[in-house]
């Protein structure tokens, strides 16, 4: 069966990553059913260079990313979404020592998370799915989900991307949240950014004055 919301997803984006645990916390309360599925920075952004800080983490996410289409293909959503947890955990809730700017976090989350095998083991998954990194095979899945997050809310967006009630329901890139709502505040928002999506003659809400997201990873340059 169709899940309640889709999440687009690419695990080196700090903002995906608040947002996720947003719609988990969410999920939790409601029990509405969401499924992960890719899209690529790596794809989105070929105009950095594989060896500039920001080309080499996406090239990263890129790399995840086929992890994570080998876990769908071969166990499903649930697996999925239990591989990102992790990989998240590792990639965003951990300090960055020595970090000035986004190049400095991009250049050292570069190499997270250092032990795929380990993680993988983690999520109770094989950790031959490791070897999925540098299989380019996956990367037709990816784009065409990447694709697919495009078609649903246009050409220039980023991660998340979120769809309600998917393949056809409303879709649009964020909400970008610098912190995780909790509790009632958590679902209230969920039903008002619904509402929002639902509205058809709605497009955009949007500021440019925002916080970065509060993970550890980013706390040296908060």
């Amino acid at each position: 069966m169709p899940a309640d919301l889709e999440l687009f997803f690419d695990p080196v984006c700090p903002f995906c990553w608040v947002t996720s645990h947003w719609i988990e916390e969410v999920r939790d309360q409601t029990a509405i059913s969401v499924r992960y599925r890719p899209i690529s920075l790596r794809m989105l952004n070929p105009q950095h260079p594989l060896d500039s800080p920001m080309g080499a983490v996406h090239q990263r996410g890129l790399q995840l990313l086929r992890v994570a289409q080998a876990t769908a293909d071969a166990y499903g959503d649930t697996a999925v979404a239990r591989l990102y947890t992790l990989l998240g955990t590792a990639i965003h809730e951990r300090d960055v020592v020595g970090a000035d700017d986004f190049d400095d976090v991009a250049a050292l989350q570069a190499g997270r998370p250092e032990d795929i095998p380990g993680l993988l083991r983690r999520a109770q998954l094989p950790v031959g799915l490791a070897d999925a990194t540098t299989d380019t095979s996956f990367d037709a899945a990816i784009r065409a989900s990447t694709t697919t997050a495009l078609e649903r809310a246009g050409e220039d967006v980023g991660t998340p991307v979120l769809t309600f009630g998917p393949p056809d329901g409303p879709s649009f890139f964020g909400p970008i949240l610098s912190q995780v709502p909790r509790g009632q505040r958590a679902v209230e928002l969920f039903e008002a950014t619904r509402t929002l999506a639902e509205h058809r003659p709605f497009t955009e809400l949007k500021r440019s004055l925002r916080d970065l997201p509060d993970v550890p990873a980013l706390a040296t340059l908060r």
